[in-house]
């Protein structure tokens, strides 16, 4: 073969050789697999004492496969009480015994194809002792006669930032008509004589009521005054 057919052949195979390996880079950059994306949810609060705290991860997903394991873990946080997650390699699970302070959570997920993310969940759980010595006010409430002939006037708990837990000691005082002079509601216990005031919580509200429906008539629809203060 001639210098000058020598020449242009070894071109032309060097400029094939060149195509095929340009064409093989691009097929694997186009076949990478891409992470996946991790979601641990939003940051969030709660009141202690809490039985339970809801993790969930199940808005993580990949975009050109599927998550084959997750994991939960704790980074941070104060522990009392050992806090335990009840399962730590599902996608949605739950925790135990949290005790107050922030606490950091981190899900880590893999997809099918080995490749790993991570996504860091921020819980800050408020001690309601803390509330020792605050005092709360609320006027112009509505006494008001329920189904059963009770005078029945009540605090929205979570509307009006009042928090009460078993944990948490309260005083609870009652002006009637909202001028009259304050006086010391008891909780409700069955000693309690006919017609006296006491006080309850439960399903969101404080609630103060009168004790015989007979005087009920008397107190609807009149106004009164409820001081709550943190022991």
């Amino acid at each position: 073969m001639k210098p000058l057919l020598k020449s242009a052949a070894f071109v032309l195979l060097a400029t094939a050789l060149f195509c095929i390996s340009c064409k093989k880079e691009r097929d694997t950059a186009a076949t990478k697999n891409q992470p996946p994306v991790a979601d641990a949810g939003s940051d969030n609060s709660y009141y202690w004492p809490t039985q339970r705290i809801d993790l969930d991860g199940t808005a993580s997903h990949d975009p050109d496969g599927s998550i084959s394991t997750f994991r939960w873990y704790k980074l941070s946080g104060m522990d009392y009480l050992p806090d335990k997650i009840e399962d730590p390699f599902s996608a949605k699970t739950y925790i135990f015994n949290l005790n107050p302070g922030i606490h950091q959570f981190a899900l880590s997920v893999t997809d099918n194809k080995g490749a790993t993310a991570r996504d860091v969940i921020t819980i800050t759980v408020i001690d309601t002792l803390t509330k020792r010595g605050k005092e709360y006010s609320f006027q112009d409430l509505i006494w008001k006669v329920d189904k059963e002939g009770f005078a029945v006037t009540l605090i929205e708990i979570d509307s009006l930032d009042l928090f009460y837990s078993s944990l948490s000691k309260i005083d609870v005082s009652v002006s009637l008509g909202n001028t009259g002079p304050w006086q010391t509601v008891p909780e409700y216990n069955q000693s309690l004589p006919k017609g006296a005031l006491y006080y309850g919580v439960g399903g969101g509200s404080l609630v103060v009521v009168q004790t015989t429906s007979t005087p009920a008539d008397n107190l609807a629809g009149t106004k009164a005054s409820v001081r709550v203060r943190f022991l």
